[in-house]
């Protein structure tokens, strides 16, 4: 199943991942609960791993931070991970790691292998 919505792509892979594509879009908290709600219907409301491809333009405004850490916005993941590929968005994602804290572990990657392989560390025996 795919979900587009006008700032990102979601689909859940055969490997039980989450994917989300996102495009060079300033997120606030309106897109943010996009996705989330998207999210749940890919996932029949089960938390899944959480694999966020980050656009090189994209842009998250402070409210979308901290919605961003709430139990709200992570009840979909069991874990989230972001394939970045800018020095602004690794300051942002410092940024956000320090002062938003996250309720899920969260971590930001330069590599989609390398964050794939993270995210499966904590793949339930049921996924």
């Amino acid at each position: 199943m795919r979900i587009d919505l006008s700032h990102s792509e979601l689909f859940l892979r055969d490997d039980g991942i989450v994917q989300v594509n996102t495009t060079d879009h300033d997120y606030g908290m309106k897109e943010l609960k996009e996705i989330n709600i998207a999210q749940g219907q890919l996932n029949n409301g089960k938390r899944r791993l959480l694999l966020v491809i980050v656009s090189e333009f994209a842009n998250i405004e402070k409210e979308g931070r901290e919605y961003m850490a709430t139990d709200e916005s992570t009840q979909f993941s069991i874990v989230e991970a972001y394939v970045i590929s800018s020095l602004a968005h690794k300051i942002l994602g410092n940024f956000y790691m320090r002062m938003n804290k996250p309720s899920v572990p969260t971590r930001f990657f330069t590599e989609i292998k390398v964050a794939e392989e993270w995210l499966n560390t904590y793949r339930p025996s049921d996924l």
